[in-house]
């Protein structure tokens, strides 16, 4: 671990010879090692310090938080946030043996030797950070100002604090996580963009304008503002809501359940019936008795429940009046336009990807592949009737990054987070108006990945489970999307916000079912070969 030496306070680490080390060398190495840094691919160039934000009442133990910006050799910088605390003595050996991942280096100051941390794993900085929210607090900087702000669920009171112990949950991803008690949840953004995050803004309306109950409910926020500037989201507060894990692992469990049952079944089980390619046109309802008892009448009730909860949030998104963020707009020909040139240039480029690395794909995915390359036209073909044909639909604001993962289950009913989108893509895209079939696109993808996850996972083993289920995987993926988007559906027609006809309907969500599931071949390509199974048979599912 790297070392430092200040001769007077810790925080003088944040000047002169000592930041220069802290820019050049100490944080390019520790940020490479988080799970929340997203450049880890990219070479850094330069790190700069951009604000120190002094965060508490102990002048001489407060956190800094850090606003720093990593320059790279090739393409655009990124902002990465950091809360910067100093501990000594018995706490500084408490912080690097309970959160290795949190020590930074190794630390002189005033000749007691001590660790530079990551400020989130200090419970001071996180009740001070609680505090600041609750008391609409502002901390005036040399480049700009730090605001907190409370939303209307927040209901803390002063003798109320001691109780909500922070405990930092350790499955964090593009953002760190802490929990207060039982009672709220912080995101910190790791790594935020200048603008208002749609996380924010999506919660607050949908808490203090509409009311909507299937959300965390908004409690407050904190963004750096600085002149001239647009704003830097910190951190999200919301209420907790108790719960029994997210959708995925939900839907995981049904699909291995089903399963299990269709192989201790054996020979008692005739064959897969079949179901129509539309899932306009299927109803579980038509299924025999006994096959909708094998795949569970409880995940495909509860897959209807989820339809009506997502066309609740759509009809929510497109309720405003006052605000244009968050009133419906008439599709146009030049929005339908701009949406097919960009799957035409995500397909290209997808399939060209596929062509390059074709011949290191496992031997039985290779046909199956080879068979994408031929669709190109039929793509294109599906495509151009979006853009040939008016859609009479509405564009509204959509949650963005819709899938199983991003609902969690409560046991008897679901609740929808992250309202942040895409995070591959800009704080401006991310807020531009969509189709809400968009969000429902995404989520039927979801429903096929469950499907095909368990035996993706024991494709090398048992590649005879695989070929014996496989047909079985997409009678599951039928009936959960067909449960999905008709519930849906019978929810949402009044508003407007899709087509009245099913014709456009089909249109508009294959569009939306082939730009995922290209998108998906190219991730699966680039992270997990062995997976391009399940976008390329949604592909060809939806285009043959």
């Amino acid at each position: 671990m790297l070392k430092l030496a200040v001769r007077g306070n810790w925080k003088q680490v944040l000047a002169g010879a000592a930041q220069e080390q802290l820019e050049s060398r100490v944080l390019p190495d520790y940020l490479k090692e988080r799970r929340w840094f997203g450049g880890k691919a990219r070479q850094i160039k330069a790190l700069k310090i951009l604000e120190k934000i002094p965060m508490g009442d102990d002048a001489s133990h407060s956190v800094q938080i850090l606003l720093m910006s990593v320059d790279y050799t090739a393409g655009t910088s990124e902002i990465y946030v950091l809360p910067l605390a100093f501990a000594e003595g018995d706490e500084a050996d408490q912080i690097a043996g309970s959160h290795p991942g949190g020590t930074i280096c190794r630390l002189n100051a005033k000749g007691t030797t001590g660790v530079l941390y990551d400020g989130v794993y200090s419970g001071v900085f996180c009740r001070d950070l609680l505090s600041s929210i609750a008391k609409n607090a502002s901390i005036e900087t040399n480049g700009g100002k730090l605001c907190s702000y409370r939303g209307e669920a927040f209901e803390v009171h002063d003798e109320d604090f001691q109780t909500l112990k922070p405990k930092v949950l350790a499955a964090e991803q593009s953002n760190t996580s802490v929990l207060y008690g039982k009672e709220y949840f912080l995101k910190l953004y790791r790594h935020p963009d200048q603008g208002l995050n749609p996380d924010l803004e999506v919660s607050r309306f949908l808490t203090e304008e509409v009311e909507f109950p299937y959300i965390p409910h908004f409690a407050g926020g904190v963004e750096y503002l600085k002149a001239d500037s647009e704003p830097i989201s910190i951190c999200i507060l919301q209420k907790f809501v108790p719960n029994q894990g997210d959708a995925w692992s939900y839907y995981l469990e049904r699909v291995k359940e089903y399963y299990r049952k269709i192989l201790e079944l054996g020979g008692e089980v005739s064959g897969v019936p079949p179901v129509p390619a539309s899932f306009f046109e299927f109803s579980w309802h038509e299924l025999a008795p006994f096959y909708a008892e094998l795949i569970g009448k409880e995940a495909i009730e509860f897959a209807a429940l989820l339809g009506k909860r997502t066309a609740e949030l759509h009809k929510a998104l497109a309720s405003g009046t006052d605000s244009s963020s968050f009133t419906k707009e008439p599709f146009s020909l030049r929005f339908q336009e701009s949406v097919v040139k960009s799957v035409e240039t995500l397909t290209e480029s997808v399939l060209q990807l596929l062509r390059c690395n074709l011949n290191d794909l496992p031997g039985h995915l290779q046909s199956e592949a080879k068979a994408i390359l031929d669709l190109d036209n039929r793509i294109l073909k599906r495509l151009q009737a979006f853009a040939d044909n008016k859609m009479e639909a509405m564009r509204i604001r959509i949650h963005g990054d819709y899938h199983l993962g991003q609902i969690l289950f409560t046991g008897n009913d679901f609740v929808i987070i992250d309202f942040e989108g895409e995070p591959a893509r800009s704080l401006a895209e991310r807020r531009i108006k969509q189709s809400p079939l968009k969000d429902v696109a995404g989520m039927i993808r979801s429903f096929h990945y469950a499907a095909y996850l368990s035996l993706l996972a024991q494709s090398e083993t048992r590649s005879e489970y695989v070929s014996r289920l496989t047909s079985w995987a997409e009678l599951w993926y039928s009936v959960m999307a067909a449960s999905f988007i008709g519930s849906y559906l019978d929810t949402v027609r009044s508003s407007q916000i899709v087509p009245a006809e099913t014709s456009q309907l089909q249109i508009l969500l294959d569009v939306f079912l082939i730009e995922k599931a290209v998108y998906e071949l190219g991730y699966e390509l680039n992270n997990r070969p062995a997976w391009v199974l399940v976008p390329i048979r949604g592909i060809i599912s939806l285009v043959t």
